[in-house]
C-alpha cells in the first residue's frame, strides 16, 4: 500500500463456506486487518441462496463483510456434464448492503459463459429490480440477436444448475397441456400441442446443425443429446396414432440412447412422457 494506496488484499481462507460463525473463520476474520477482504461462497460450496441473514452472521463473527466467490455458472468436477446457460437466482436483492460484492466463477466454456454472466451483470447493476428469467431472455437476445428465437427451444433445456431454477419450462408446459387434453378426451388437441412444440424444436435443430457459431461448437455434445431427445419426442408422440409393438420398440431404443448419453439435458418430464406413452 505504500507503493499504491489503491492496492487491496483478498484472502480465500481454508474454510470458505458454512454458517459463517465457525471457530476457524471467526478466529481468522477477527485477526485480520479490517482492510483485508475475505472470500466466502455462502452456506455451501455451490450455494443455492445467498441471504442477508447469512451475511450478517458472517460479519458479526469475523468483523468483515463477505466478498462472495459465487460458484455460478461454473460446471467443473461432478457438474462437468451440465451446461449452465441459465440465470443467476437466489441472491437476495438487499445483499449489496451487507457484502463487498460478488465475483462469479465461470465455466471453462468462455463463450457459453457470456449468457449467465450477463444476468450476473444485470443483478449487480440493479439487484432490487432484477428478474432472473427476464434477464436471461434479454441476455440471449444480446448474444444471438436475430437468431434468438431459433436457439431458444434448445437453451430452454439447459437452464439446469445448482441454483433453484426450473429446467425446460417450455417443454414442460407443452407436455402438461398435451396430457390434460389427452386425459380429457381431446386427442386431436393433445396432438396439436405436441406438433407445435415439435415443429419449433425441429427448426431449432436445423439451425444448430447449420449455423457457423463458435458458441454452438462448444455445445456440440449437448446438441447431440438434443437430437436424440427430439427423435424420442417425435416417436413417443406418434404412439398416439400407432402404438404397435414395432413403434414402441423404436421409442424404447431411443429412450435407452437418451439415458445412456452422459450430458445433462431436459427435465425428467421428457423421460416420464416417453415411458407413459409406452403404456398406451
Amino acid at each position: 500500500r505504500s507503493l499504491d494506496s489503491d492496492c487491496r488484499l483478498t484472502v480465500c481462507p481454508l474454510q470458505y463456506h458454512g454458517r459463517g460463525d465457525e471457530y476457524y473463520i471467526s478466529k481468522l476474520g477477527k485477526g485480520l486487518d479490517s482492510s483485508i477482504r475475505i472470500f466466502w461462497t455462502g452456506k455451501n460450496i455451490c450455494s443455492q441462496e445467498l441471504t442477508v441473514r447469512e451475511a450478517v452472521v458472517f460479519e458479526n463473527a469475523t468483523n468483515h463483510m463477505p466478498l462472495y466467490w459465487d460458484n455460478f455458472p461454473v460446471n467443473d468436477a461432478e457438474m462437468q456434464n451440465e451446461m449452465h446457460l441459465g440465470y443467476l437466482n437466489g441472491r437476495e436483492p438487499d445483499l449489496y448492503r451487507y457484502s463487498h460484492g460478488i465475483i462469479s466463477n465461470t465455466m471453462e466454456y468462455c463463450l457459453s459463459s457470456k449468457i449467465p454472466l450477463l444476468t450476473v451483470c444485470d443483478y449487480l447493476w440493479n439487484p432490487v429490480a432484477y428478474d432472473g428469467f427476464s434477464s436471461w431472455h434479454k441476455a440471449c437476445k444480446i448474444v444471438f440477436e436475430d437468431d434468438y428465437d431459433k436457439v431458444m427451444p434448445f437453451f430452454d433445456n439447459l437452464l439446469i444448475s445448482c441454483l433453484k431454477v426450473e429446467n425446460s419450462p417450455t417443454l414442460n408446459e407443452a407436455l402438461n397441456d398435451s396430457q390434460q387434453k389427452f386425459f380429457g378426451g381431446d386427442i386431436d388437441g393433445a396432438k396439436a400441442v405436441m406438433a407445435d412444440y415439435i415443429g419449433k424444436l425441429s427448426a431449432c435443430i436445423e439451425y444448430l446443425e447449420t449455423v457457423d457459431n463458435p458458441m454452438i461448437a462448444d455445445l456440440e455434445p449437448w446438441v447431440e443429446k438434443q437430437k436424440i431427445a427430439y427423435e424420442m419426442l417425435v416417436s413417443a408422440t406418434a404412439l398416439l396414432d400407432d402404438n404397435s409393438e414395432d413403434k414402441k420398440a423404436a421409442v424404447r431404443s431411443l429412450l435407452k440412447d437418451y439415458l445412456n448419453h452422459p450430458k445433462t439435458l431436459c427435465d425428467f418430464s421428457l423421460q416420464a412422457f416417453a415411458e407413459r406413452m409406452l403404456t398406451l
